[in-house]
């Protein structure tokens, strides 16, 4: 389930029709996810038919996997992102035993992260969340402080009815804590960096770069 339905506030432009490198954001949420899934949900609410638009007429997802993908429309966004997470969790396929849930404006998560996640959730049937982690300065920061939580989560079914039976001005993460949670460490800097200022189009602009001319070294 990728998230796109808000307005983008505190940016200066629309999120999900940012182009980075020839690709609009919220087709960059989506690829690394569309090989690890069977359905993906895109809900979208501000601005739907242009994600319905972008979408469909991108020239990076091919035919059959435009095939797994359904456009759903919260036509309630205002509420918030908890209210999009209610509204994608409702078109989840009944054959499916659980969706990942990620923000749309996080273009960098590795389609291994997603892969990984996948197979705790078939090895470890005793857990109801499964969220990646990064290690981060292990040498210099407290043990508590070691591990940053990041997206996507994994969510069984087993939680759904209790999303769904919440208030939509809820907070996911608050309603999550009634289940068992796992984490997995992962390499994967990608699964904490979003899109929320036009500091972070420079860093993600800056890390295209260097993917193209290694030898230049990291410049953020």
């Amino acid at each position: 389930m990728i998230l796109a339905a808000g307005y983008s506030s505190r940016m200066k432009r629309w999120k999900p029709g940012l182009v980075l490198e020839g690709v609009p954001l919220v087709v960059r949420a989506i690829l690394p996810a569309l090989d690890a899934v069977n359905q993906l949900i895109l809900v979208g609410g501000y601005q739907f038919e242009e994600v319905k638009r972008i979408v469909m007429e991108s020239d990076k997802i091919t035919m059959s996997q435009k095939k797994k993908i359904e456009l759903v429309e919260n036509k309630e966004h205002s509420a918030g992102m908890f209210s999009s997470v209610q509204v994608g969790l409702s078109r989840v396929e009944v054959s499916q035993e659980g969706t990942y849930i990620v923000p749309g404006d996080m273009p960098n998560i590795s389609a291994w992260t997603y892969k990984t996640l996948a197979g705790s959730f078939a090895s470890d049937s005793g857990s109801d969340v499964y969220i990646p982690v990064i290690e981060i300065d292990t040498e210099n920061s407290p043990e508590e402080n070691r591990l940053k939580k990041g997206h996507p989560i994994l969510v069984r079914r087993k939680a759904f009815s209790a999303i769904l039976e919440e208030s939509r001005m809820s907070i996911l993460r608050d309603v999550l804590k009634q289940f068992h949670s796992k984490t997995i460490v992962v390499p994967d800097s990608g699964i904490c960096f979003d899109i929320d200022e036009e500091r972070d189009v420079a860093k993600l602009e800056s890390h295209f770069s260097t993917a193209r001319n290694p030898k230049n070294g990291p410049r953020v």
